[in-house]
């Protein structure tokens, strides 16, 4: 495991990329879009939207790429060319996680494997994050 984001940051817009507060929300808003600058240690420096949606027992949000995602000097995927989808369900006594990436990779040798490897992990670390998130609130109800 490595760290993915370096740093992390909701901004008041793509054009300005200027940093606000976190948004926060005693209830989740039915929806929110919001924008993050977010540098990473595999494609640098880029801009995403987040759109969020929220129905009762269940949270979805949808990431899309604002800047093209390079690998160094490399465009790996376009402006635009990402959508990662991500809902956590409430299952009673279990969460289900559903995570599917879908990005038009720049045709070179390995990147489709790089861009693959790294929305896979992606995925696997908010399961992660999720899981823990769970098991925290279910230790306090059921101690």
């Amino acid at each position: 495991m490595r760290t993915f984001y370096e740093t992390s940051r909701v901004i008041d817009g793509p054009a300005t990329k200027k940093p606000v507060p976190d948004p926060y929300y005693p209830l989740p808003p039915s929806e929110l879009s919001i924008y993050a600058r977010q540098k990473d240690l595999t494609f640098g420096d880029n801009i995403y939207q987040y759109d969020y949606y929220s129905v009762p027992g269940a949270l979805i949000f949808v990431q899309q790429n604002l800047t093209a995602l390079t690998a160094g000097i490399i465009p790996a995927v376009g402006k635009n060319k990402l959508r990662s989808v991500f809902a956590a369900i409430d299952a009673d006594d279990y969460l289900l996680v559903y995570a599917a990436s879908m990005a038009k990779a720049a045709s070179l040798p390995g990147m489709n494997e790089r861009v693959g490897n790294s929305f896979a992990n992606r995925a696997e670390a908010i399961l992660h994050w999720f899981s823990d998130q769970a098991d925290k609130a279910f230790s306090k109800v059921h101690p």
